[in-house]
């Protein structure tokens, strides 16, 4: 009868060393948690990169600056707020873009405040307006919030 060799570890260094292992793994996981699925990741410059957002330019900053700007540019009663227009549509775009929410294009801050609702000055367009509709669709075009 052929007898193994008992292992002279300790119990207690074998749980160890198990459990180094695990958490190697979950490190290694977690360090290098690569998503093969999409590919390689974004170049920075690419998300610094001008939007073509004809649909802004065209149809929804004409809104804004009939009815918003008045007030939301600089040197007018709203113009220290973080909604500001300057009168250059690609410049203005990324600051409208922070107060939207593609994912609940109803519930974006632009909106809410254009409706009235913690605007201080008051209702700009009610929710079944043209105006409103407009913005409303262009915002469910963005892509969803990361």
């Amino acid at each position: 009868m052929v007898r193994r060799r008992q292992s002279r570890r300790a119990p207690h260094a074998t749980r160890i060393r198990g459990a180094l292992i695990v958490l190697l793994a979950a490190a290694l996981c977690a360090a290098g948690c690569a998503d093969f699925t999409r590919g390689p990741a974004a170049d920075a410059a690419a998300d610094a990169a001008p939007v073509d957002d004809s649909l802004f330019e065209t149809y929804v900053y004409p809104i804004l600056q009939s009815d918003c700007q008045s007030c939301h540019s600089q040197g007018q009663q709203a113009g220290a707020t973080r909604f500001r227009l300057t009168g250059d549509a690609k410049a203005d775009r990324a600051g409208v873009v922070a107060l939207v929410y593609p994912d609940y294009p109803a519930g974006s801050l632009l909106l809410q405040r254009a409706t009235g609702n913690g605007h201080s000055g008051g209702l700009i367009f009610t929710p079944d307006s043209a105006e409103y509709m407009t913005i409303l669709n262009w915002i469910a075009t963005l892509p969803p919030t990361r």
